[in-house]
């Protein structure tokens, strides 16, 4: 688990968190990156999918390899 605090993220904007995202990926090179399926999730997850240049998968209920998701 991560903690982040600063100001930027004191309010549910997409764009500060995708950041924030993108920034901690690039540090630490995770292989998933998982968020839930609410109306906040889906709103970050595109585009920190942009920043790093890569698809998301979405409304996943089940992983069942480490690229094969139901």
């Amino acid at each position: 688990v991560l903690v982040a605090e600063t100001e930027k993220l004191m309010h549910p904007l997409a764009e500060p968190w995708a950041e924030l995202i993108h920034s901690v990926q690039k540090k630490h090179v995770y292989s998933h990156i998982v968020m839930a399926s609410s109306s906040f999730g889906k709103n970050i997850l595109p585009r920190a999918a942009a920043l790093l240049d890569v698809s998301p998968v979405t409304d996943i209920i089940e992983i069942r390899a480490s690229r094969l998701f139901v």
